[in-house]
């Protein structure tokens, strides 16, 4: 309780003083100068604060949603952006039912706004998931993804409420369109790609982001129901105007590490290569209560041969008890094909994985012994 205490005393403290600096600038925000800026951090269509880019490192992870970029005005207007997925799988693993398979991936429609120059809102429903997956299983069967409003409330600094990812894992915030292969790494999906209703309150200036949230920690569309509460927290930082981009997050089940992970990342863009790497450690307990020490990391590297091909390669590794010796490995190879940019996107990827047994783990996305699965994606987005 000590704890929670001072980190909610932290917490009020910081918008206190961040409102204080709100009331203090607002002739600010009238000059056409604090507008454009004012503009620019709100033109996210997701609540991703300190996501980047893997292809576009200068752009950002939202620059079709910038009204900068497309022409639109500022103010008042609803822009609409989708995203659709289409996959034929061959999996090969125990776990698999119906290989190959036709699968509808994603179906993601998306539609912000801004109300003013410091309050935004966005909306994300994606209907495929009420799709039933591989013939036994469903997912979440939850349509709506994300829900936010956002207020500016001094320069850089910005507070939202509703429903959006968790401040965790690097891969896991990088919008779905710019993912390098098809399917994000197994600690990528594993610890971060959360959405939960929350708050978080994010600062983006300049090379620095950083974001703290709060969220139920029960799930998509969950009402807490315990009063526990999840906190996570993430910092980044650019070099080499974006570049080289570096990153931290830790984040807590009800303010403890008994139930809790924290990872490192980098990323570098430099002429025709991206290459990518992230580490977690992580705490939990099976549905026993058994104590488990987590750890894994993945290295993606991809090269751009012309504007249209890039061939790409990951080696992954996962560990969900640093005193079991099992460890898990995976190997991909794949190869986008950029017929414009991520808005008409071919990928394919071909996985191998050997000892992925971790039966009993409660955090862990994957529960199979070995094999491979072979993913081709086609991708229109807008």
């Amino acid at each position: 309780m000590k704890t929670i205490r001072m980190f909610a005393g932290s917490l009020g403290l910081l918008v206190s003083v961040a409102m204080a600096s709100f009331c203090a600038t607002l002739p600010a925000f009238a000059s056409p100068e604090a507008a454009a800026v004012a503009t620019d951090s709100l033109s996210s269509s997701s609540a991703a604060p300190v996501s980047h880019s893997t292809t576009n490192p200068a752009g950002g992870p939202n620059a079709l949603s910038n009204p900068a970029a497309t022409g639109a005005t500022a103010i008042n207007p609803v822009r609409l952006n989708g995203l659709l997925q289409t996959w034929f799988v061959n999996d090969t693993t125990p776990s698999s039912v119906g290989s190959p398979n036709f699968v509808l991936r994603r179906a993601e429609i998306r539609a912000s706004g801004e109300v003013t120059p410091q309050v935004r809102w966005f909306l994300m429903a994606d209907p495929a998931k009420l799709i039933n997956a591989n013939g036994t299983a469903t997912q979440d069967g939850r349509i709506l993804q994300d829900l936010g409003i956002a207020y500016l409330i001094a320069p850089g600094l910005e507070i939202t409420a509703g429903q959006f990812k968790t401040q965790t894992t690097a891969e896991g915030l990088d919008r779905s369109a710019e993912l390098l292969l098809p399917e994000r790494s197994i600690i990528g999906r594993t610890y971060g790609d959360r959405r939960e209703p929350g708050a978080v309150l994010a600062y983006n200036r300049e090379s620095i982001h950083a974001s703290v949230m709060l969220s139920n920690g029960q799930g998509t569309n969950i009402h807490d129901n315990d009063g526990a509460k999840r906190a996570s927290a993430r910092l980044g930082y650019d070099l080499f105007e974006g570049q080289l981009q570096l990153g931290a997050f830790t984040q807590a089940q009800n303010f403890s590490y008994a139930s809790g992970s924290h990872g490192l990342n980098l990323r570098l863009h430099w002429n025709a290569l991206t290459l990518s790497t992230e580490g977690v450690i992580a705490s939990d307990q099976t549905a026993s209560g058994a104590s488990l020490s987590a750890n894994g990391m993945h290295v993606t590297a991809a090269w751009s041969l012309s504007e249209i091909f890039q061939p790409v390669a990951r080696f992954e590794t996962f560990s969900p008890d640093a005193n079991n010796p099992s460890r898990g490995y995976g190997y991909t190879a794949g190869l986008n094909v950029y017929v414009r940019g991520n808005q008409a996107k071919i990928q394919a990827a071909y996985t191998y994985l050997s000892n992925f047994t971790f039966p009993g783990y409660r955090e862990s996305y994957v529960d199979q012994a070995g094999g491979s699965d072979l993913i081709i994606s086609l991708q229109a987005s807008y």
